[in-house]
């Protein structure tokens, strides 16, 4: 009940998404170590996956997102590089 009434207070938008899992832990270490709380969301499709050189790799989906008044400070951190 506290995430529900969190988030009606707080709004959250995301702002990454990727397949790849380094690059979800990539960005996610590089947000919070700047000090923005996030939210992640993974979409796991169990039937799926996609095909690389060695073999399959699991399809799953990582989401990232941020609250509404971070929003641009984040977009600065993700594509500082």
């Amino acid at each position: 009940m506290f995430n529900k009434l969190s988030n009606a207070i707080f709004k959250w938008e995301w702002v990454y998404y990727t397949y790849n899992v380094e690059e979800y832990t990539r960005i996610r270490e590089k947000l919070i170590t700047n000090g923005i709380k996030i939210k992640t969301k993974i979409l796991n499709y169990k039937d799926t996956r996609k095909e690389v050189e060695n073999g399959f790799q699991d399809s799953s989906n990582y989401l990232i997102r941020v609250q509404n008044k971070n929003v641009n400070r984040a977009n600065e951190i993700i594509n500082n590089d």
